[in-house]
C-alpha cells in the first residue's frame, strides 16, 4: 500500500527513486543484526520498523521498474512489463531454494547478507548505468496530486484498476485452499509441489502476450479472451458446483489458470495506461507513475483480500463454492471487456 505515496515520489526521475530503493537492500544486513537483540520490546519494535523500511523500499524497487520500462521502451510497453514480470516470477520461484542452499551450508544469516549486499552493488551500479527519464520530471508532488486526481475523473480508469485487483487476487486466492483441496487425491508431497509450479510455470509465457498486445493493438481483445479463460480454468479448477472432483480436469484447469493470469494481468496495466491517454491526458511522468502506483496497489489489495476470501469461503462453504468468488468476479469483466471491445468495433 505504500504505492499510492511512491508512486508520486519521482523529483527528477525514476532513476533517483531506484537509488532510494537501496532502503530495501540495507534492511536484509541491518536485520541480522537482531540476533544481537535480547529484550522483547525491543526486538519487536525493531522488527516491524526495519519491515516496514524493507516494504516502502520494495514498493519504491517496484514502481521506479515498471516507471523505466515505460519511458525506455515507448512501443513496446506491454512486452517490458510482461518481461519485468517474468523475471520476478522466476527470482521469486528460485529465491527460496537458494536461500536454503545457502541457510544449510552458511547459515541461517547468510542468504540474507549476501543478497543484501549484492542488491546494493546492483543499485550503485544502475544509478551510473541506466538512462534518464526522456520526459518531464519537473513536476513536484502537489503537481502530481494535483494530476492523479485529474486522472481519476476518468470512468473508466477504475474499471481497468478492478481488473488490475482481480488479477492479483486469483493466484493468491487458490495458493491458500488449493493444498487442502488436493489431499482428497493422496498425491505424494513432490506431486503437490509439481502441481503448483503449474501455474507459476505458465505464467512465462507472459512475454509473449506482450509481444501480441504490442503488434495488434488490441489489449481490450486480449483482456476479454483472458477473463474468459479464466473463467473456464476456475470452473475446472473447483470443479463448478455439481461436478464431481477430477484430478486430471484440475490439472488442466491449473494449466489454462496460468495462460490466463498471464493474459489478464499484462492487458489490464497496459489498459489502464492506455485508457488515460485515450481521454486527453498526455503520457507524462505523472500518468506513468498513476499507472505503476495504480497497478501495485491493486494487485496488492487482490493479494490480500484472495487468501482472506479463500479462507473464510472454503471453511464455511468447501472448495467448490469458494471458487465461485473468482468466476462471479471474472464474469464481470467478461462483461465489462465485451461491452468495450464491441463499442471499438463500431467505431
Amino acid at each position: 500500500m505504500h504505492s499510492t505515496i511512491c508512486g508520486s515520489i519521482y523529483y527528477d526521475g525514476t532513476v533517483q527513486i531506484y537509488e532510494i530503493s537501496l532502503v530495501q537492500h540495507i534492511y536484509d544486513v541491518v536485520t541480522r543484526l537482531l540476533d544481537f537483540v535480547d529484550s522483547y520490546t525491543p526486538y519487536l519494535i525493531l522488527s516491524l520498523l526495519l519491515r516496514g523500511f524493507e516494504g516502502f523500499g520494495a514498493i519504491l524497487f517496484l514502481c521506479s521498474m515498471f516507471m523505466m520500462s515505460t519511458t525506455v521502451f515507448h512501443g513496446r510497453v506491454a512486452m517490458s512489463f510482461a518481461i519485468l514480470q517474468t523475471v520476478f516470477l522466476v527470482g521469486n520461484s528460485i529465491g527460496p531454494l537458494l536461500g536454503s542452499l545457502l541457510n544449510s551450508s552458511f547459515g541461517y544469516a547468510a542468504p540474507y547478507i549476501l543478497f543484501g549486499i549484492l542488491q546494493m552493488i546492483t543499485s550503485v551500479l544502475a544509478a551510473w548505468t541506466l538512462p534518464k527519464d526522456t520526459l518531464n520530471t519537473s513536476s513536484s508532488i502537489s503537481n502530481s496530486l494535483r494530476g492523479y486526481l485529474e486522472i481519476l475523473k476518468i470512468p473508466s480508469v477504475a474499471i481497468f484498476i478492478y481488473a488490475c485487483g482481480v488479477s492479483g487476487t486469483g493466484p493468491e486466492f487458490l495458493t491458500a485452499i488449493l493444498e487442502p483441496n488436493l489431499r482428497q487425491f493422496s498425491l505424494g508431497k513432490v506431486e503437490v509441489g509439481l502441481v503448483f509450479c503449474l501455474v507459476a510455470f505458465l505464467q512465462l509465457v507472459s512475454p509473449l502476450w506482450g509481444y501480441l498486445i504490442d503488434i495488434l493493438k488490441k489489449p481490450h481483445l486480449f483482456a476479454l479472451i483472458g477473463s474468459i479463460v479464466m473463467v473456464t480454468a476456475v470452473v475446472m479448477v473447483g470443479p463448478f458446483p455439481g461436478i464431481n472432483p477430477d484430478y486430471g480436469i484440475l490439472v488442466a484447469g491449473l494449466v489454462t489458470f496460468g495462460l490466463a493470469q498471464g493474459i489478464l494481468s499484462v492487458s489490464s496495466i497496459t489498459n489502464l495506461r492506455l485508457s488515460i491517454m485515450q481521454n486527453g491526458i498526455k503520457e507524462s511522468m505523472i500518468s506513468i507513475s498513476f499507472v505503476s502506483m495504480g497497478y501495485l496497489t491493486a494487485t496488492s489489495v487482490g493479494a490480500t483480500i484472495g487468501p482472506l476470501m479463500a479462507g473464510v469461503l472454503y471453511q464455511e462453504f468447501g472448495f467448490q463454492n469458494a471458487t465461485l468468488f473468482l468466476i462471479v468476479g471474472n464474469l464481470i469483466l467478461v462483461h465489462i471487456f465485451s461491452n468495450l471491445h464491441n463499442r471499438n468495433n463500431l467505431k
